[in-house]
This record gives structure tokens, C-alpha cells and sequence, in this order.
């Protein structure tokens, strides 16, 4: 009996303890999630500057074809 009343007291103790107080706990919850707003606000960002790499590349394309139309006209 007496094990039995030791078992449900260890028991009772480890379901009633957490690892980390509730405040660590509610802290760390708030990192997450502002980690993962910011996250999304990057990946967002990181897709608008690719965006704008690949209009710009397209650009460069077509000045570098001028250029080289350019230059033909003038060789002939």
C-alpha cells in the first residue's frame, strides 16, 4: 500500500511539474511566432527582389542586343 500511495504521489508530481515555468514557456511561443511572421515577411521580400532581378536582367539582355545591333550598323 504504501508503494502504491509513493507511485501516485511520483506520479502526481511529474504530471503537475513542467520542464518550463508557463512564463519561458509563453515567451518562447511569442519568439516562434514573431520568428515565423518575419519569416513570411522575408520569403515575400525575397521573391519581389527576384522578381525585379529578372526584369532587370531582361533589360541588360536587350540593352547588350542594341548594343550589338549598334555596332554591326556601324561596321557597315
Amino acid at each position: 500500500m504504501r508503494t502504491m500511495n509513493t507511485v501516485a504521489l511520483v506520479g502526481a508530481t511529474i504530471l503537475t511539474v513542467s520542464c518550463v515555468s508557463k512564463k519561458k514557456y509563453t515567451e518562447l511561443e511569442t519568439k516562434y511566432d514573431n520568428t515565423r511572421v518575419s519569416l513570411t515577411k522575408t520569403q515575400v521580400e525575397k521573391e519581389e527582389l527576384e522578381a525585379k532581378y529578372s526584369a532587370i536582367e531582361n533589360r541588360v539582355a536587350d540593352y547588350n542586343s542594341k548594343i550589338n545591333s549598334l555596332r554591326d550598323d556601324n561596321y557597315q
